[in-house]
C-alpha cells in the first residue's frame, strides 16, 4: 500500500513540474517577442544609415569656373555635405551645403578658385558629416577619379561683364604661378611675402571676396572686398606657420608664406 501511494506522489510531481516548464517557455517565448517588437520599434532610426554617392557624373569636362554635380544622398538625421574638385592632391574649390533627414537626389555646383588647365588626373570627392564639423568627422564618402579637362577654350570676362575666348598664349603670369585668367586692369599682387602679420593685396578694385586657404584647401579666413577699394589689408597673426593661398573671387590665387 505504501508503494503504490510513493508512485502515486511521483506522477503527480511530474505533472506539476511539466506544467511549471511549459508556463516558463510561453513566458520566454512572449517576451523574446516582445523585445524583437521594442527593438524594432525603438531603434528603427538606427536602420538609417549616412550614405552619400556620385549619379551619372561625367568624366570629360571643359575649362569652366564651376561644375555641377548629381549626388544620391541618404541621412539619418540634418546632415552637411562637402563637395570638392582636386587636380592629384591639388585643392582647386568646393562647396558645402546641408540637407535634412530622408532621402535625397542632390545637385551641388562647386565654384572653382582658378580656371583648371588642359589635362587628366582630375577628381570629384563628397562626404557626408555632422553639421558644424569638417572633413575628419565624415560618416561616408564617394570619388571620382580619372577625369580629364580636352578642351583649349577658356572663357573670362570683360569689365561690362560679357564673354570673351582667349587662347592659351594669352594667359598672364601672377608671381610664380600661371594663372589661368584674364585680369583686366593691373595683376592682382600680395606683400609682404614672407609675412608674418600682415599682408596686403594689391589691385583688388571689382572683386567681392577674398579668401585665406590652407595647404589642404580648407578656408581659415574670409573677408568681404569694398566698392572701388583697390587695395586690401588681411591679419593673419592667429595663422600657424606655413605655406597658404590667397584666392580673390576666381580671378586669382597667390601662394605666400606665413613666418
Amino acid at each position: 500500500m505504501n508503494f503504490l501511494k510513493s508512485i502515486l506522489f511521483l506522477c503527480v510531481l511530474l505533472v506539476v513540474a511539466e506544467q511549471s516548464i511549459a508556463q516558463t517557455t510561453v513566458y520566454s517565448s512572449a517576451n523574446k517577442h516582445a523585445k524583437r517588437s521594442f527593438d524594432s520599434n525603438t531603434n528603427k532610426q538606427d536602420l538609417i544609415i549616412d550614405k552619400v554617392t556620385f549619379k551619372n557624373v561625367s568624366n570629360t569636362l571643359n575649362i569652366k569656373t564651376d561644375y555641377t554635380v548629381n549626388l544620391e544622398c541618404i541621412a539619418s538625421r540634418d546632415r552637411e555635405i562637402a563637395v570638392s574638385f582636386w587636380k592629384n592632391n591639388i585643392w582647386l574649390g568646393s562647396k558645402i551645403e546641408r540637407i535634412s533627414k530622408g532621402f535625397h537626389d542632390k545637385k551641388i555646383t562647386i565654384k572653382l578658385y582658378t580656371e583648371p588647365a588642359l589635362g587628366n588626373d582630375y577628381m570629384y570627392k563628397a562626404h557626408i558629416r555632422p553639421i558644424g564639423t569638417d572633413w575628419q568627422k565624415a560618416l561616408d564618402t564617394d570619388q571620382v577619379k580619372n577625369i580629364s579637362i580636352e578642351t583649349n577654350e577658356i572663357r573670362s570676362l570683360n569689365d561690362d561683364m560679357s564673354d570673351i575666348n582667349v587662347s592659351q598664349e594669352d594667359l598672364k603670369i601672377n608671381t610664380k604661378h600661371k594663372i589661368p585668367y584674364i585680369i583686366t586692369e593691373t595683376t592682382i599682387k600680395l606683400s609682404p611675402n614672407p609675412a608674418r602679420d600682415i599682408i596686403n593685396i594689391h589691385n583688388v578694385k571689382g572683386a567681392s571676396y577674398i579668401y585665406v586657404l590652407d595647404q589642404q584647401g580648407r578656408e581659415v579666413l574670409r573677408t568681404t572686398v569694398e566698392n572701388n577699394l583697390k587695395n586690401k589689408t588681411l591679419d593673419i597673426s592667429t595663422l600657424q606657420d606655413g605655406f597658404y593661398f590667397v584666392a580673390v573671387d576666381n580671378r586669382a590665387i597667390i601662394k605666400f608664406l606665413k613666418t
